[in-house]
């Protein structure tokens, strides 16, 4: 049998065996190509959910954070709205000098009272504080001075006109302002990257 007898039985048989595997070629390529721009869609939506996870998390351990920072800034505040307040009846009679240093005794004591609970939490905070970067370190030592200077103050009073005319609590609110105004920031800041 010769190439031309071949050809002309076998002819049309072999251009349809030509088609049918130059179109599984190109099926197969145009598969191949398809599947390998599926799997890296894939791995860019996986890679966002990874960076959206990580954004998430970061943003919830911070928001903690911020959390534990406010409620200690909140207790320092009332416990100063505590010593006030016991100044003040100090001053109208309801309470003797006495009186007044036996309860103040007591919130060293009291695992409930503000100033326990100011004591426990600074620590805390001050760790966090240095967190947050050396600009909110700072401002959170110097609402602390702050505050202890206001102790002082309000433990060495001695009359309700030395209160009106000395009272130091401008400073201290300024400062706890500032405080949250940074802490806004920073978790604000956490969404940006």
């Amino acid at each position: 049998m010769d190439w031309n007898t071949f050809l002309k039985d076998y002819g049309q048989s072999m251009f349809t065996l030509a088609g049918v595997f130059l179109g599984s070629i190109i099926t197969f390529f145009i598969s191949y190509l398809n599947n390998r721009f599926q799997a890296k869609e894939k791995d860019n939506e996986r890679e966002e959910q990874r960076r959206e996870a990580k954004i998430q998390l970061a943003t919830e351990l911070l928001k903690t954070d911020i959390k534990t920072v406010e409620d200690t800034i909140g207790i320092a505040l009332d416990l100063i709205n505590t010593l006030r307040a016991m100044k003040s009846k100090q001053f109208m009679g309801l309470l003797s000098t006495e009186e007044f240093l036996s309860e103040f005794q007591l919130m060293f004591k009291d695992k409930q009272s503000h100033f326990f609970r100011w004591v426990n939490a600074h620590t805390t905070v001050g760790v966090l504080a240095y967190a947050f970067g050396n600009e909110f370190a700072t401002e959170y030592l110097k609402f602390s001075d702050l505050l202890d200077n206001y102790f002082t103050f309000l433990l060495d009073l001695s009359s309700v006109d030395e209160a009106i005319e000395k009272d130091p609590s401008n400073e201290l609110i300024k400062s706890a302002g500032k405080l949250h105004i940074m802490l806004n920031e920073k978790l604000i800041s956490i969404r940006d990257t």
